[in-house]
């Protein structure tokens, strides 16, 4: 607690004396700006450009001051922020947990990933899909440090997303090549109408759904969404009510809107303890995939729930 306490007095002593400079960009300063701004005439040419000489020399003026304070206003936002994170990592154990078990399952996925020297396109998807689950559940918990708690709620998304399509496509392993090809589907769907873009061979654009390269396993397009692969692993009725909750932030509308004022750590903590159950089962599926040593593979996935079992004993067995 000692050590919280000498941190908490460091960046408040310093925050201070960032506010004393009178360079920090708030509401007084930009108040103080407008308020001391007289000149009425900017006297504008054809091209938009102003005339004014004394307009001119009191803009360069204030430009000079901003870009001055540049420095000082980006080092107070980051210790302000590493304020808030220092603080919740060190007083919320869940949060600081799940950190600690994230960046044990990247290093995990690490080791393993280093070691394909010439990965088949199955061993590099999958080690891409987990990239992707891991570095946004990282980013989960950055911006759950932060209060964030908006842009924990999208990624919540991203990474279901990520995590529905890992289990599919480890089910169906004849995607894996379908899956990589969509790559220059998307790429020529974006880029099409650019000039000077050019692609080798003409691509269907009747094929660029989201999911058009699960076509060999699900024929009618009616059928190809996530649902319908988050059922087909059994996920669905576990993770629903967490995409559904997510979709509505990804995209804006009136309840993302004015509901996201409502959100704290108590609302964000219980859709959380699925993130621990995604890294334990995505790290366990991944290993069996590149690594064919077994007794390794069991050590990992013992390893894993035990932690889990530590880490997360409240989630799990809530008295």
């Amino acid at each position: 607690m000692e050590n919280i306490n000498d941190f908490s007095k460091i960046f408040s002593e310093m925050i201070k004396n960032f506010e004393k400079s009178g360079l920090i960009i708030n509401e007084s300063f930009i108040k103080n700006m407008i308020e001391k701004w007289k000149i009425k005439q900017f006297r504008l040419d054809e091209n938009g450009s102003v005339t004014n000489n004394f307009a001119l020399e009191k803009l360069e003026q204030i430009s000079k001051k901003l870009l001055m304070s540049l420095p000082v206003n980006t080092m107070y936002t980051i210790i302000g922020l590493n304020k808030i994170q220092i603080k919740n990592a060190m007083r919320d154990e869940f949060c600081s947990n799940s950190l600690f078990f994230c960046m044990f399952c990247i290093g995990i996925h690490q080791y393993y990933g280093r070691k394909l020297k010439e990965p088949t396109n199955e061993e590099l998807v999958f080690t891409n899909l987990c990239t992707s689950i891991l570095d946004n559940t990282k980013g989960l918990l950055f911006s759950y440090m932060s209060e964030d708690f908006l842009t924990v709620i999208q990624k919540i998304r991203i990474i279901y997303e990520s995590y529905v399509i890992f289990l599919y496509l480890n089910k169906h392993k004849q995607l894996v090549d379908p899956f990589l090809e969509h790559i220059r589907i998307i790429e020529h769907k974006i880029f099409k109408d650019l000039p000077g873009y050019d692609i080798e061979n003409q691509i269907n654009d009747s094929s660029n759904d989201f999911l058009s390269w699960t076509q060999m396993i699900i024929p009618d397009r009616t059928n190809r969404n996530l649902a319908f692969l988050a059922k087909d692993v059994g996920i669905d009725k576990d993770m629903s009510v967490i995409y559904k909750l997510s979709s509505n932030f990804i995209h804006t509308n009136a309840y993302s809107v004015f509901i996201k004022n409502t959100l704290d750590k108590n609302y964000i903590r219980t859709y959380l303890p699925f993130i621990s159950d995604i890294m334990i089962r995505q790290t366990n599926v991944y290993i069996n995939i590149v690594n064919k040593i077994d007794y390794q593979n069991e050590f990992i996935s013992v390893l894993l729930g035990g932690l889990e079992n530590i880490l997360f004993s409240e989630i799990i067995n809530p008295k």
